[in-house]
């Protein structure tokens, strides 16, 4: 059995926990942070700063205000953080008294922090007009990043015109950028500035930081920049600035964009190869096929999956040949598995769909079995196989996995209308079983008018006895799904009901708790060290510690993992449809995160 440790000060806790497979090395980023650490541990059992947390997580704007004048300046800090969760706009007025007229650095970049919460036009007009008699570097850092989470379209080119002076001034410009431009406000001029920060004789957290922000920017056309970003791209030493470079590069068709990221296939990083795969547009030469096939056959499955995204983004739907040494060259499944969806979508064969039903049956791995499940909405007469091991499935991810394929096929414009009562029965019988996914993707089927089931339903006796099983809060959606059923079939409007706040935070739990907590996971790819922020997200901490100690996650599996995007874990059911009985806040904190 495989261990997870959560350590401490004083008594040592270790909890059996088994996190099954995937290559998460290269995925998941460690709590390491390269902000400075927040100073609050020492208070965190302290009456006040529980009553913070609390305020917080009930989302008390009044009470939070009374603390704002508080005596202890970590005390305003800590109020003025929680306010950043709470984002209430309300309060921008006093927010910018705070930011103009506290004397405490600290304090005043938490009042602009929670200024830039707000999301308000209003408050990036204060903003500037603070950022103007600010003397602190660090200060006017946090206000360029706030202001970048609330200035409007309209005033981005004021932002551009900052001039900084020193390094946290120059990252605090780079950084609201990159919030204006995750919201797609941007201009050239805020991308000319960034491609010039990108530049090796800059320091790392400006490049970072300049690589963000021009990495997440829809629209834009790398092109006119491709002779700085392949000579960046080539002198640059940090993984992560180079695989934002590899994402810039993507941004152009130029065959000049092309060929370096073809060059970047070969980097000694993997997280910088899967970057340069997907950021391929066009189909690629003939004289990089070679290396194409053996990435394929990768020891590191993230970057295999990587290559076979690739080739189904850029297959031409030409050669049936071509596709199969690809798949042939596979040695992972989840490429391996892609590749035959997409022949199966361009090449349909019964010949095909027989060697796939093969496959399934020798399969010892549900999670291939449900990928498999899954092409067969290409062929749409294997839908009896589909429903079958639907009915008959032992793992939910197969179940879930089923029912999704049923729906792609029963969506898809070639589906033929003798199949419609068939699959309304299907839909009716899945509906019954009760389960969270099979009801939820049932009943919205059901009750999608273009599809014309409404009429072929008969009676509704099903939908009342399931909703009579439905107890817990966690078959919210699937209770929903039906009510929302229900409304169609009746031709009434249907307005969810909203679960509201369902999990007060456990305050005396969080009272022996401090930022020296870490957690060790071991999983079948190696160790995961997750240091826990416990002042700065008490609810979260909590929450997963407590689940932890229950042995909640004895066995779960990390369900979903998209190269150098997420690796999901968590899920009670191992497919994304599980969940619990409540819900938690979300708690916002000016922490930045770096690779660990």
């Amino acid at each position: 059995m495989m261990l997870l440790k959560l350590q401490k000060h004083f008594p040592h806790w270790r909890i059996n926990v088994l996190l099954l497979q995937l290559c998460i090395i290269i995925l998941i980023a460690s709590c390491n942070s390269n902000n400075k650490p927040h100073e609050t541990a020492q208070y965190l059992g302290d009456s006040i700063h529980l009553q913070l947390f609390n305020l917080q997580d009930e989302r008390n704007t009044t009470e939070l205000l009374t603390f704002f004048n508080h005596p202890d300046p970590q005390i305003r800090k800590q109020a003025l953080i929680a306010m950043g969760s709470v984002q209430d706009t309300a309060i921008i007025q006093k927010l910018f008294s705070i930011l103009l007229k506290e004397q405490d650095v600290e304090v005043r970049n938490s009042a602009a922090f929670a200024l830039g919460q707000t999301r308000d036009s209003l408050a990036s007009q204060l903003l500037f007009d603070a950022l103007e008699q600010e003397t602190s570097p660090l200060v006017k850092q946090s206000i360029l990043e706030a202001i970048g989470k609330c200035i409007p379209a309209t005033s981005i080119s004021k932002l551009y015109l900052f001039s900084p002076q020193n390094e946290p001034e120059k990252e605090g410009l780079l950084w609201g950028m990159y919030y204006a431009g995750i919201r797609n406000v941007y201009d050239l001029v805020g991308v000319e500035l960034a491609i010039k920060s990108l530049n090796p004789e800059e320091s790392f957290d400006v490049r970072h930081a300049a690589a963000q922000f021009l990495s997440r920017l829809r629209g834009l056309d790398s092109t006119p920049y491709l002779e700085d970003l392949t000579l960046f791209a080539t002198f640059e030493k940090s993984p992560d600035v180079r695989m934002k470079i590899a994402s810039i590069l993507g941004f152009s068709t130029d065959q000049i964009a092309q060929n370096k990221l073809i060059d970047l296939f070969r980097d000694v990083d993997d997280r910088v190869k899967i970057n340069a795969l997907n950021a391929i547009k066009n189909k690629i030469n003939v004289d990089s096929l070679e290396i194409l096939t053996s990435l394929l056959s990768h020891p590191n499955a993230q970057v295999a999956v990587a290559a076979s995204d690739l080739i189904i983004r850029t297959f031409d739907d030409s050669s049936e040949k071509t596709l199969d040494l690809y798949i042939s060259s596979s040695t992972h499944w989840r490429a391996k598995r892609a590749l035959q969806k997409k022949k199966m979508m361009v090449f349909p064969s019964d010949s095909l769909a027989q060697q796939l039903k093969d496959e399934y049956q020798l399969s010892n791995d549900s999670y291939d079995k449900s990928a498999i499940l899954s092409i067969f909405q290409y062929h749409i007469t294997s839908y009896p196989f589909v429903v079958t091991e639907m009915f008959d499935a032992k793992s939910k991810n197969i179940s879930s996995s089923a029912i999704t394929c049923l729906a792609e096929i029963i969506e898809n414009e070639h589906f033929p209308d003798e199949l419609k009562l068939e699959f309304t029965e299907i839909f009716k019988k899945a509906i019954e079983t009760g389960d969270l996914a099979l009801v939820t993707v049932s009943a919205s089927e059901l009750a999608n008018e273009k599809l014309g089931l409404l009429p072929l339903i008969g009676s509704t006796d099903f939908l009342n006895n399931t909703l009579q099983n439905l107890t817990n809060a966690s078959d919210v959606e699937a209770i929903q799904a039906i009510k929302r059923l229900q409304s169609k079939i009746n031709n009434e409007e249907y307005t969810p009901e909203n679960t509201g706040f369902n999990h007060p935070l456990d305050l005396v739990f969080i009272s022996g708790l401090n930022d020296t907590e870490y957690a060790v996971i071991h999983t079948s790819e190696g160790d995961i060290k997750i240091q826990l922020f416990s002042s700065e997200a008490p609810g979260s901490v909590a929450n997963f510690l407590n689940l932890a100690a229950s042995g909640y996650y004895n066995g779960i599996k990390f369900h979903r993992v998209v190269p150098n995007f997420v690796a999901q874990a968590g899920c009670n059911r191992g497919d994304g449809w599980g969940g619990l009985d409540y819900t938690i806040r979300s708690e916002f904190t000016p922490r930045k995160y770096t690779t660990g």
